[in-house]
């Protein structure tokens, strides 16, 4: 038989998520000049536009308007990239650089290399030797490869991945609209081959859910076909194998 202090408590949460679906309930003001603006971008830039792949694509440059590098260390080894370029910026945190295998921000290549390549240091001083991904032992026989790291002068891409974030999807303030994209184009960026948007709005006069995050609007919306970017390798194709030492 069930407590009345358990029963109290279950009445308790009852309440506690009524009120908060209650309060959270998104009521937009249709005339509102910035939700009029979602919607527009909603109807004209949201989602995925693709215009553009390319096949046999060695590596690529990694960018974000934050300074983070996504995959660097694993893409090639993940996808069969020879190779990922990204360059930190100053003001990049030494635990996110000494994540990255290195020490100071500027341009650096990853690349799959043996273990007797000199840019392998880093990685099995913090790796302790472990393998990225066991599961690409086998590819290369008995020789397991590493994650070499070579600070470069320029950059030998043709490709760039470009991710921006403006404003904190749920964090923001209401009446205010935040962004997310990834652009796929080339190197500086003056070709867009491929591109994803997804918009937040959250309404004036907003309350916020019990984890401390405003309800909002978004597009293109969950279980929308292209609610997720694309791949990198959708858009940037590479070789169906990796060449390990293929790139120096």
């Amino acid at each position: 038989m069930v407590s009345s202090r358990t029963l109290m408590k279950i009445a308790l949460v009852i309440a506690m998520v009524s009120l908060n679906a209650a309060c959270g309930a998104l009521n937009v003001d249709d005339t509102d000049s910035t939700y009029l603006e979602f919607k527009e971008l909603c109807r004209t830039k949201a989602g995925t536009r693709i215009y553009k792949t390319f096949e046999n694509v060695p590596g690529y440059f990694n960018t974000t308007s934050y300074g983070y590098c996504f995959h660097c260390k694993s893409q090639f080894i993940e996808s069969g990239y020879q190779f990922v370029e990204t360059q930190f910026p100053k003001g990049v945190s030494t635990r996110h650089l000494a994540d990255m295998y290195v020490t100071t921000p500027g341009a650096y290549r990853y690349s799959a290399q043996y273990s007797t390549h000199p840019g392998c240091k880093r990685y099995f001083d913090q790796e302790s030797g472990k393998v990225l991904h066991r599961s690409t032992v086998s590819k290369f026989g008995a020789k397991i490869p590493c994650v070499a790291v070579t600070p470069i002068d320029s950059f030998i891409s043709k490709y760039r991945v470009y991710r921006e974030s403006i404003g904190k999807i749920g964090h923001g303030e209401p009446g205010k609209i935040a962004m997310s994209k990834i652009e796929f184009s080339n190197l500086d960026g003056s070709r867009v081959y491929a591109e994803h948007h997804w918009f937040t709005y959250i309404p004036k006069g907003a309350f916020r859910t019990l984890v401390g995050r405003y309800k909002y609007l978004g597009c293109p919306a969950k279980g929308d076909a292209d609610f997720f970017p694309p791949r990198v390798t959708e858009i940037f194709k590479p070789s169906k194998s990796l060449v390990v030492g293929g790139v120096k």
